[in-house]
């Protein structure tokens, strides 16, 4: 299948149904893989002022041979959760739906009896409102990471659904939080402000000489 049958939504919907991965309710949308970044990582970065983005936090993801692929097409049913991997067509760090492909025989199903948590919520670091942060818990001990786009240029179905998929699942930012956060990157700007100020009145001090004092005798 071309990466392009499933940017429309009947495309996308006989790609699950190949599987019989439907129900008579359908909420599809694109996913990218996400780490679990926590609030202690995210301290440790801004202290060290570090790239939030660079934070050696463990992926974890579905896939027949236990790696996490970068994007998943996710479709929410009345009978559960079912994922399809994307890998991408050449290496890069842009996940951008264009430059991936499906991957074949990799549907994945979890039942609404196995299901401990499924939210979604504003992401933690990034302040974008296009973006959420998608989390899917099991019983059987599967943690899932996903970051979503709200609206995505490809896909004619990804805002609907996805603003659908909120109405149920989206859960309140918590504020304590998000000023955690504001405040360790403002720490952050300051200490590197400082460390700058530092270095600029030490070169400073290194161009003074001291001139030498003439008297007559």
């Amino acid at each position: 299948m071309n990466i392009e049958d499933i940017y429309d939504i009947n495309g996308v919907y006989n790609l699950f149904k190949s599987y019989n991965g439907v129900g008579n309710e359908n909420c599809i949308f694109y996913a990218t893989m996400e780490r679990e970044i926590t609030i202690k990582d995210i301290a440790l970065s801004a202290l060290i002022v570090g790239s939030l983005n660079a934070i050696d936090a463990k992926v974890v993801g579905i896939s027949k041979n236990g790696q996490a692929y970068p994007g998943y097409l996710i479709n929410v049913t009345e009978y559960g959760i079912g994922l399809i991997a994307l890998d991408n067509v050449e290496f890069t760090t842009q996940y951008s739906i264009n430059k991936m492909k499906v991957v074949d025989n990799s549907y994945t199903f979890i039942s609404n009896q196995d299901i401990k948590t499924l939210n979604s919520r504003r992401d933690r670091v990034c302040l974008d409102k296009n973006i959420r942060f998608v989390t899917i818990e099991t019983y059987s001990g599967l943690k899932l990471y996903f970051r979503v786009k709200i609206t995505n240029k490809y896909l004619n179905y990804q805002e609907h659904n996805f603003k659908k998929f909120m109405e149920r699942y989206e859960t309140k930012a918590n504020n304590k939080t998000l000023y955690l956060v504001i405040g360790l990157l403002l720490l952050a700007v300051i200490l590197v402000i400082i460390g700058i100020t530092a270095d600029s009145s030490d070169n400073d001090d290194s161009k003074i000489h001291k001139v030498p004092v003439v008297t007559g005798k």
